[in-house]
Formats: structure tokens, sequence, C-alpha cells
């Protein structure tokens, strides 16, 4: 198989999981039970708020507007509008 690369569209991101779960046969984030860390891997050129290679957390984000992008990197394309906090690293052990 091909290696691709991700250009998504308007404001659209691929982020990468760490978590899938088989629900009926289906590959799915594991969102439901606790926020999880995705890093952003790719951005569309309306977003404004994130760039590639931050960390990032989506609570309560509904699976119709989460489609998985590629099952063996465990990529899925949401909107930025989906993302509840960007994590930043604190300096210092603060």
């Amino acid at each position: 198989m091909p290696d691709y690369t991700y250009a998504p569209r308007n404001d659209f991101v691929i982020v990468k999981v760490s978590k899938i779960k088989n629900v009926a046969g289906l590959a799915m984030p594991d969102i439901a039970k606790e926020s999880e860390i995705y890093h952003v891997v790719a951005v569309g050129p309306k977003v404004e708020d994130l760039k590639v290679g931050d960390q990032v957390i989506m609570v309560g984000v509904p699976n119709q507007t989460i489609v998985a992008v590629h099952y063996s990197k465990n990529l899925l394309i949401t909107r930025e509008t989906n993302v509840t906090a960007v994590l930043t690293e604190r300096k210092g052990g603060e």
C-alpha cells in the first residue's frame, strides 16, 4: 500500500489518536469514555488557531463529526471547532 500525505481542506484538521476501539466492526475513537490527547498532523487553509504538532483535546464530540482517514495510522479528520483545548507544556514545573 502506498504511503500518502494528507491535505485537509477548509477548516478541517487531521489528528492522530492514541487509542482506537472496535464497535460493531467499525473502528471508532474512544472519546465517549474520557478525553484523550490528539496530535495535529495536518491543517486546512482556513484553520486559524491550530498548527501541525499541537497537542489537543476533544471532549464530547459526536462520532458523526469525526471520520477515520487511515485506520493503521490512527488518523481522524474533524473540524477545527471540535477541538476543545490546545495543550501547552508548563515551563519550570509550575
